[in-house]
């Protein structure tokens, strides 16, 4: 099981998944679906770019400022304006994946149903991602090693319950924009990564 992974969904219940369809128009289960393909996505994304020193110091510093208090209370956020989380979320995304960020979005709304509205979910899913990174670096103390290792072993558990995540690493080291089939990753991770989510 993803630590990460299962401290985010612990918070998405089906209200809260509800209130997230409203904002994209769509449906409960796409919702859900798509947030089970997003969020490894972003995991393997922030796992590749702190395998390099600058990154992992850059995502450290970054981290300092989340405390995981976007967690807290998730339902009265997604219901009330949430431009200042997209912004944030925006930027995060663009450290994240660079000039893939498009690709990323379209390739995963190919796979999940979720269409253009993909890359609107990313930058709401990106700062609980990073609020959930550094709570759980504040309470363990971890410095630039310890979180590539957490990186590290948040991926390995999670490909090895979906092992398609690796096109999403293939798709972010391909030098073009090419197409990377990724449909498999909702048959798939619906099913294992859905488990998540408390009912």
């Amino acid at each position: 099981m993803s630590g990460l992974m299962d401290m985010i969904t612990s918070q998405l219940d089906a209200n809260t998944l509800g209130k997230m369809a409203q904002q994209f128009g769509g449906d409960t289960q796409t919702v859900q679906n798509a947030v089970t393909a997003a969020i490894p996505a972003i995991v393997v994304a922030m796992k590749r770019n702190a395998s390099h020193p600058q990154g992992a110091e850059a995502l450290n510093r970054a981290l300092d400022k989340h405390d995981g208090g976007v967690l807290d209370n998730l339902q009265d956020m997604v219901s009330g304006n949430m431009g200042g989380m997209m912004g944030e979320g925006q930027k995060i995304l663009g450290h994240l994946f660079g000039a893939k960020k498009e690709t990323v979005a379209v390739q995963l709304g190919k796979a999940t149903g979720m269409g253009n509205k993909t890359g609107d979910l990313l930058a709401m899913l990106a700062p609980m991602v990073m609020g959930a990174m550094g709570k759980a670096k504040r309470q363990s103390g971890m410095g630039i090693e310890d979180l590539q290792n957490m990186l590290g072993q948040e991926t390995a558990s999670l490909q090895k319950q979906v092992p398609q995540l690796g096109m999403m690493e293939k798709l972010l080291d391909s030098d073009g924009d090419g197409d990377v089939d990724m449909s498999d990753l909702l048959s798939r991770g619906s099913s294992l990564l859905g488990g998540f989510f408390k009912r």
